[in-house]
């Protein structure tokens, strides 16, 4: 009979230690959230998932862009990059893309611009002072050194030039096709950009439109036509030929150039001759344009500048 109470008694303690055990681990399972460190966790945790959704989803968005667009292809800005687009009175130098291909050093351009400060205000002394430094600074160092010693406060650069050649390495398909054979000047233009913004200098990426040998050459079939024809030349240009402002893929293939330049960290996008060649009395009569389906030439132009606007708004990038 002893022997049976002691044994009722151990299963009975045993049977106790067992559940103050499954109780301790139920509270510490399912204790309330509410510490620092909790939240913290769980917070961290929803801005991962926020993160990874947003990857997933450019990912995909990238990804109909590619089909969509083919080879005129750009990324947009890179998620979490904050662009904005300036609001400021510019005065600026043009520059090209062969005085813009000049290497950069910063004592230079800082000597130099000391050295035209001196000059504005006449400090001979000074001015005599830094003279044998800043005669050193290349052409593109002293363009910097007079914006930080004068009211200048912007640079346009060319991006494509006159000749319509790009004065950088594109990644973009089509352009990079188009300029197989050109020597690029620019070899870091974000490099470049990067020091310019160091100097607070507003930056024109200039895109030369319709006026552009170098597509009208490689593409005759988007240059303006000879009725009789083949491509038309320009005599007032040089015999130079302008691509037809009426033709969409020339209005894809420059938006693709400043979707790109905007990528690259230009301020804003200045096209230039966004035009019809001078001299049309003439050639109105022995010349025709592909798509123009009974248009005006201001439509096209106005178009185009419109169609450009709306395609460029995710870039957060000023036009002019």
């Amino acid at each position: 009979m002893l022997f049976k109470f002691r044994k009722l008694l151990i299963t009975l303690f045993l049977m106790s230690s067992a559940l103050l055990v499954s109780c301790n681990n139920s509270v510490e399972t399912n204790k309330p959230i509410n510490s620092e460190e909790d939240i913290e966790i769980i917070d961290s945790e929803e801005q991962k998932n926020d993160v990874e959704k947003q990857k997933s989803e450019r990912e995909n968005l990238e990804k109909q862009r590619k089909e969509k667009l083919g080879e005129f292809y750009v990324p947009l800005l890179p998620l979490g990059e904050n662009k904005e687009k300036k609001n400021t009175e510019v005065k600026a130098l043009y520059l090209t893309g062969h005085t813009a291909g000049n290497d950069l050093r910063k004592p230079y351009i800082d000597a130099y611009g000391e050295y035209v400060k001196a000059l504005s205000e006449n400090n001979v002394e000074k001015a005599a002072g830094l003279k044998e430094v800043a005669e050193q600074a290349n052409k593109f160092e002293r363009i910097i050194g007079i914006a930080v010693g004068t009211e200048i406060n912007g640079l346009v650069i060319n991006v494509k030039d006159d000749n319509g050649l790009m004065t950088y390495d594109s990644n973009v398909k089509i352009v990079q096709e188009m300029n197989q054979k050109t020597p690029i000047p620019i070899k870091d233009i974000k490099g470049m950009l990067k020091i310019l913004q160091e100097y607070d200098i507003y930056t024109i990426g200039r895109i030369v439109t319709f006026k552009d040998k170098n597509f009208a050459e490689h593409k005759p079939a988007h240059a303006i036509q000879l009725k009789s024809g083949g491509t038309w030349y320009d005599k007032n240009s040089n015999n130079v030929p302008w691509v037809n402002p009426f033709d969409k893929y020339v209005w894809d293939y420059n938006i693709a150039i400043a979707r790109e330049a905007a990528l690259m960290g230009f301020d804003e996008i200045q096209f230039d001759y966004v035009r019809f060649p001078d001299g049309a009395k003439y050639y109105n009569q022995i010349t025709e344009f592909p798509g123009r389906n009974k248009r005006d030439k201001d439509e096209a132009i106005a178009e185009f500048l419109k169609y450009s606007k709306e395609e460029l708004e995710t870039y957060n990038i000023n036009i002019g």
